[in-house]
C-alpha cells in the first residue's frame, strides 16, 4: 500500500510539473518521465497509461501549447459560429474578446475583419480561419490598431 502511495505522489507531482520540451511522442506521463531522451519509453507509456488524453483535456503533463497562436486558434475552434457572426457585422462580444487577445483596438480590429470577411472565413476549417484572419491582421497591423 506505501508502494502505491509512493507512486500515486510521483505521479500527481510529474503531472503538474513545469513545462519542458516536448518530443516526438508527445506530451503526457511519458514526456514527464523520460522526457525528450527515450520517445520510445515516452510513447509507450503514454499509450499505455492513458495519460496524454488526460493531459491534452486537463491542460496537464506538458500539454499546454501556450503560444499565441494556439490560444487564437482554440479560441476560434471554439467560437467559430458566433466569431463568424460577429466579424460580420464588425462587431460583438466574442470579436471584441478576440481583438482583446491579438492586442487589438476593438473598433478598428472589428472594421478590417469587417472588410476582409470573405477571406477570413471562406473555409470551415480552424486552422485556415486563423492563419487568415494572422495574415490579414499583419497586412493590416496599422488600421486595425494592433500591437502585434
Amino acid at each position: 500500500m506505501k508502494t502505491l502511495i509512493l507512486l500515486l505522489s510521483l505521479i500527481s507531482t510529474s503531472v503538474f510539473a513545469a513545462q519542458g520540451e516536448v518530443g516526438p511522442a508527445g506530451c503526457g506521463l511519458g514526456n514527464q518521465i523520460f522526457g525528450t531522451d527515450n520517445q520510445i519509453l515516452a510513447s509507450t507509456t503514454n499509450g499505455s497509461s492513458g495519460t496524454q488524453t488526460f493531459g491534452i483535456t486537463s491542460g496537464t503533463s506538458n500539454c499546454i501549447d501556450s503560444s499565441r497562436q494556439a490560444q487564437i486558434e482554440n479560441f476560434i475552434d471554439t467560437n467559430k459560429v458566433a466569431l463568424s457572426n460577429d466579424a460580420a457585422r464588425g462587431q460583438g462580444e466574442t470579436l471584441a474578446n478576440l481583438s482583446e487577445m491579438m492586442g487589438c483596438d476593438k473598433g478598428s480590429f472589428g472594421g478590417v475583419v469587417k472588410t476582409h470577411y470573405k477571406t477570413i472565413f471562406n473555409s470551415e476549417n480552424t486552422q485556415q480561419i486563423t492563419s487568415r484572419l494572422m495574415m490579414v491582421v499583419e497586412n493590416n497591423a496599422s488600421a486595425a490598431k494592433c500591437g502585434t
